[in-house]
C-alpha cells in the first residue's frame, strides 16, 4: 500500500505541474486523495494533500471544509474552526456548517484554567504517524500509548495508530484487545469498524473452536471462495469464488472447442488445399493453447484460495520476535 499511495501522489503531481491551468480540478482531485488517506488513518499524508488542494484553489470552500473537518477529528479546534469559517465564508449557502460553528462558539463562559489544561497533542501525533508510515512501528507505538493516557483527544485516532503499530510488530492479540477499547470509546468511527472487519474476523476468533484451519479448507476444496466466507471474508470469498468458477466454465468450453477442432482437422479429406489445412490446425492448436492457459489459471486460483482459506483461519499469535510470521500473515489477508 505504501507503494501504490506513493504512485498516486507521484501521478498527482506530475498532473500538477503539466496542467498548472486547471487549478480547481486538480485541487478536487487532491481533496479527494487527502480524504482517502485520512479514511485509511495516513494522517501525514492526508494533511499534506489537503494542503495542497487548498493551494491550488484557495476560494473552494469545499476544501476549507474538508481540511477543517479533518482537523477537527486531530483535535486542532483553532485551525479546524478557521478553516471552516473560511468555508462558510467562501460559500453562505452552508447554513448548517454555520449552525455548528455557531454552537461552538456559543459556551464561551468556561473557566480559563480548564482551557488552559488542555494539550495540544497534534504534533506528537502527526510523528507518530509519520515513524509508523516509514515502516517505524517499534518508535511509534510508545508516542501512539502515550497520547491514549494522557487523554488526548480524539482517543480513537491514538487508538487506532497503536492498534496498526501492534499488528505491525507481529503482536496481534494485544492489538484486538486495544481495537475493542478503541471501538468501546468511538463505536461510529469507522476506520476503526472496518479494521475490525477486515483484520479480526471471526475465522480467528480463538473462542470460535481453536482456529483449526481444516474447516475453511475442506469448505474451498468444495467450493471456491467459501472457505472465505467461513472465515468472514465475505467479499474476498465471493471475488475469488466468481474468478475460479468463471475459469472452469472457460476452460471446459475451450476444451470442448479444441477437441472439435482437432477432429475438424482431422475430418479432412485428401482433396483439400493447403491453405484450408493450415488454417484449420491453427483453429485446433490456438483453441488448444487457450485451453492451457485457462487451466493453469484456473488450478493456480484455486490452490491459493485453499490454501488462503487454511492460513487465515489460525489465531494469530503473541510473538513479538517472529516478524516473518507476522508479515506473512498481513501479506495474506490484505487482499
Amino acid at each position: 500500500m505504501p507503494l501504490l499511495r506513493s504512485l498516486c501522489l507521484s501521478l498527482l503531481l506530475a498532473a500538477s505541474a503539466l496542467h498548472a491551468e486547471t487549478g480547481p480540478e486538480l485541487g478536487r482531485r487532491w481533496q479527494a486523495f487527502g480524504q482517502g488517506l485520512a479514511a485509511q488513518g495516513k494522517l501525514t499524508g492526508a494533511a499534506q494533500a489537503f494542503d495542497k488542494a487548498i493551494a491550488l484553489d484557495p476560494v473552494s470552500a469545499a476544501a476549507f471544509e474538508a481540511r477543517g473537518r479533518f482537523r477537527f477529528k486531530l483535535g486542532r479546534m483553532p485551525e479546524a474552526n478557521a478553516d471552516l469559517k473560511q468555508a462558510v465564508t467562501l460559500d453562505p449557502s452552508r447554513t448548517a456548517l454555520a449552525a455548528w460553528l455557531a454552537t461552538q462558539e456559543a459556551p464561551a463562559a468556561a473557566p480559563a484554567d480548564a482551557a488552559a489544561s488542555k494539550v495540544d497533542h497534534s504534533e506528537d501525533l502527526l510523528e507518530a504517524q509519520t515513524l509508523l508510515d516509514g515502516g517505524d512501528a517499534a518508535a511509534a507505538l510508545p508516542l501512539f500509548e502515550k497520547g491514549s493516557l494522557q487523554g488526548a483527544t480524539p482517543s480513537s485516532v491514538w487508538g487506532l495508530g497503536r492498534v496498526q503499530a501492534l499488528y505491525a510488530l507481529g503482536r496481534f492479540n494485544e492489538a484486538r484487545v486495544v481495537l475493542a477499547q478503541a471501538r468501546a470509546k468511538d463505536p461510529t468511527e469507522t476506520v476503526l469498524k472496518r479494521l475490525d472487519e477486515r483484520y479480526f474476523h471471526a475465522g480467528l476468533d480463538e473462542d470460535r473452536g481453536g482456529g483449526s484451519p481444516w474447516g475453511a479448507m475442506l469448505r474451498s476444496l468444495v467450493l471456491p471462495g467459501w472457505g472465505q466466507v467461513f472465515n468472514g471474508q465475505r467479499r474476498k470469498g465471493f471475488t475469488v469464488g466468481v474468478l475460479t468458477l468463471g475459469l472452469l466454465g472457460a476452460t471446459v468450453v475451450t476444451y470442448v472447442a479444441a477437441d472439435q477442432a482437432l477432429n475438424d482437422y482431422r475430418a479432412l479429406g485428401a482433396g483439400t488445399s493447403a491453405a484450408d489445412f493450415d488454417t484449420a490446425f491453427s483453429r485446433a492448436d490456438g483453441m488448444a493453447l487457450t485451453n492451457q492457459a485457462l487451466g493453469i489459471s484456473f488450478y493456480t486460483l484455486y490452490a491459493y484460495n485453499i490454501l488462503d482459506a487454511a492460513a487465515q483461519a489460525r489465531p494469530a499469535p503473541v510473538d513479538t520476535r517472529n516478524a516473518a510470521a507476522a508479515r506473512v500473515t498481513l501479506l495474506a489477508m490484505s487482499f
